[in-house]
């Protein structure tokens, strides 16, 4: 019976130590995200498309953009793309991805939350257009996929693996 109340006691300290170190990588993941500079650049011959931008924040890596878009006209927006180019500190243009907008109807909003995957970014820049220009450092979304991270499936796949690895 001694061994059985050992064996409780150093799983539950397990537990506990599980616990806390995650709830200290959580905090500590959000603590390195600083917000970035978010400007929109005013597209005279497209004022039918609103875009706001709520949040812009970026680690030394990654970062993210969020906020909304909205169709003021009276008819549906096809094929128009959201530019959005990403900066470093020093001006330097560090990539673009585009965001294609379909199916936009009148008087309608959509929320968007764009990643990217780059080196420390300081500035992000937004306009609407309707053409790509496609660069090296360029990449163009669906709004539909916007929170679809390629890397997902392989985070949570080593995670599986790594927790079966521990409690099997």
């Amino acid at each position: 019976m001694a061994r059985m109340k050992t064996f409780l006691i150093y799983l539950l300290i397990l537990v506990a130590f599980y616990i806390i170190s995650s709830i200290l990588a959580y905090w500590y993941i959000q603590s390195t995200y600083s917000t970035i500079g978010s400007h929109i650049i005013e597209n005279t011959n497209m004022p039918n498309v609103q875009v706001a931008i709520d949040d812009a924040e970026a680690t030394l890596v990654n970062g993210y953009v969020s906020g909304t878009i909205t169709n003021t006209s009276e008819e549906a927006i096809n094929t128009k793309y959201i530019k959005f180019d990403l900066f470093s500190e020093r001006g330097n243009k560090i990539l673009s991805k585009y965001v294609q907008i379909d199916n936009l109807n009148a008087g309608e909003m959509q929320n968007f939350k764009m990643n990217f995957r780059a080196e420390n970014i300081a500035n992000c820049y937004a306009e609407v257009t309707d053409t790509v220009e496609k660069t090296e450092n360029t990449q163009l979304i669906n709004i539909d996929n916007l929170e679809d991270d390629p890397y997902t499936g392989i985070a949570v796949l080593s995670s599986v693996l790594i927790l079966m690895h521990f409690f099997l």
